[in-house]
Order: structure tokens, then sequence, then C-alpha cells
């Protein structure tokens, strides 16, 4: 059965804005939720001339777009994500620190064939190695692929096998809500190798039937609560080559933050859900680039992780050498 998976988690994540060493973001250099450049990002491109008349002129107001999609297995799914915004460029400044900051504001919408979601993302990048967001969505599932589940305790069973006899049930039901995020990204580069930290506090509010606590959350594949708190962390060691290649390595964890009152009266509140560990390699190619225009830097992508720990796919339901594999395109580009 199709489902909808975290694979444009991963997008998300690549696609944030580099580690650019020259500072020159403002300069339709670095376009925003670009991967992580090459050493050298910010200046002419190969095998031109490095003369200063060629850097291209600062932009103070830029209005952006990116396009991205992804398809994943274990679990599988497909989904989309478009944003398309406003930067204000902080800083003409050669400086690695400062060269490399903004604010920004822009509309994200985000569909997979189970939900769609969309609302207002801002962010705010001080300094090159640090990136604050935060985001509100109105987020609605179609009822569709056994979505949307729910449950009066954490403890109830969700794996794949669960979640179809659900639906053969109709347990399931069209739901809408709110979900907010509040993200922090830290990054540092030195020469071909950069490290990011992605920190992530996710909540999200739906009209579940009274008395259930708990959903089944196709993104984040597991239970969560409902009103509550998930945290999700990215970290990466990358190599990043002049030719547009990086190769890394990242971890993911995943936590759902229960309450005692989300269980059943009398029951174990030991959450059986989290956290979830993964961690494999990740490869992305950038083809080429052409600043400033609406056709910018276009990428391809693939992640494949294990399981290190995951309530139902690290060995109990399915194998903990079945990876979750997830491959995608994207690209960004300036309106005006």
């Amino acid at each position: 059965m199709m489902r909808p998976c975290p694979a444009l988690l991963v997008v998300c994540s690549l696609l944030l804005p580099g580690l650019s060493a020259s500072g020159a973001e403002g300069r339709d250099n670095e376009p925003p939720n670009a991967p992580a450049p090459e050493e050298g990002a910010g200046e002419v491109g190969i095998g031109e001339e490095a003369e200063v008349k060629d850097e291209p002129a600062f932009k103070r107001h830029v209005f952006f777009f990116t396009l991205a999609s992804a398809a994943s297995v274990n679990p599988e799914g497909f989904a989309v994500i478009n944003t398309i915004g406003y930067r204000l460029n902080l800083f003409d400044s050669d400086s690695p620190l400062l060269g490399d900051t903004y604010a920004s504001v822009a509309l994200a919408p985000y569909a997979t064939p189970a939900f769609a979601r969309g609302g207002i993302e801002v962010k705010v990048k001080p300094l090159a190695v640090l990136e604050l967001m935060a985001r509100v969505d109105q987020v609605g599932y179609f009822g569709n692929f056994g979505n949307v589940q729910s449950f009066k305790t954490p403890t109830a069973e969700a794996g794949d096998d669960d979640r179809d006899a659900g639906e053969a049930r109709g347990d399931n039901a069209s739901r809408s809500g709110t979900m907010f995020t509040l993200q922090a990204l830290a990054q540092a580069k030195v020469g071909p190798i950069a490290v990011r930290h992605f920190f992530k506090v996710i909540s999200t509010d739906l009209d579940l039937p009274a008395g259930d606590t708990a959903y089944y959350d196709p993104s984040l594949d597991m239970l969560v609560p409902d009103g509550g708190l998930v945290i999700n962390t990215d970290s990466d060691l990358l190599f990043v080559s002049e030719q547009g290649l990086t190769l890394g390595l990242r971890h993911t964890f995943i936590s759902p933050q229960f309450d005692k009152a989300d269980f059943l009266p009398g029951e174990s509140t030991q959450d059986p859900n989290g956290p979830v560990h993964r961690l494999g390699p990740l490869i992305a190619y950038k083809f080429n680039t052409d600043k400033g225009t609406r056709f910018d830097e276009p990428t391809a992508f693939a992640l494949v992780h294990w399981y290190l720990a995951h309530r139902y796919r690290a060995g109990q339901d399915s194998s903990a050498l079945i990876p979750y594999v997830a491959l995608g395109f994207a690209f960004s580009g300036h309106l005006f």
C-alpha cells in the first residue's frame, strides 16, 4: 500500500541554506534552501577568470521559490513541496560569518497522496553558522491510505499490518488541524568538510474523536501525541566537492513526548514508540549553477538509512536489514 512518508523531511534538510565560505548570499550567489555549496561557493565558477568585475551585484531584496519531490520505501510514499517567498539579505559583506545572512518569509505548501498542508514559514539567519525557523500550517488528511487512525493510548499497536486491519474495519477518517514547527540549524565548514545539526520541535493538534490521545503520523512513521510535542534531530557529516557532489553520513533521531495523561488509567506510562534512530549515507549531486535565474541548481539526491531503533522496523515486524530509502530531485530560483 502506498503511504505518505518522511521522504520530504530529507528534502527539506538537504536543501536548507548552505555553508558558504565567501558570505555572498545576497549577490545572487546561493539561492535560499540550497544544498551545502562546494568549496569556494560565492566566487566565480570553475574555469572563469577570478576578476572582481565578474562578481554579481549584491541584492537586498529577493523573491524566490524552491520545488522538490521525493519518493521512498520502508515506508513507501511520495511527496512534493513548494516554497515561494521573500528574502531580505542583511549584509553586503565578504565576511564568512555575515555575508550569508538574511530574514525571509514564505508560503510552503506540502502535498502527498494522503494529506496536504500549507502555511507560513519565517526564517532568520543572523550568522552563516546559525539559522532559526518558525512555521505554522493548516493540515488536512483525505481519509485514504488508512489515515487518520487514532487511539486512546500510545501503547496501541500501529504497525503496517495493524493499520491495514484498522482500515479494513473503517477506523480511518479524514481529519484536519494545525501544525506548529520550530527549528534551529547549526553548521560549519572547513575546506571540503562540513557538519550540520538540525533540531526541530513539532506539535500537531487534530480534530480527533473525544478520548483519543495519539494518532499515526505518516510523515514521522510513528504514533505521536495529539497536541503534544515531537523532537526530531538530524546530524550530518559531509564531504562537499567542487564539482557539485556531496557525500555524507546522517543520523536521525525522532522522539514523541507523551504525557502521563495520554495513557489509559492504570497502565504503564513507558512509551514503546520512541525514540527512533536511523543512520546511513546520503548523496546529492548539483548538475549546474545558473545564479539569479528561475531554474537554478537542479539537484538529485538519495539517502539510505538503517533503523537502529524503531518499534516495528528494527527487526520486529520487518528485518532491520531492510533500509529506509529516499530518492528525489529539487531546484530553486529567483522570481525577480
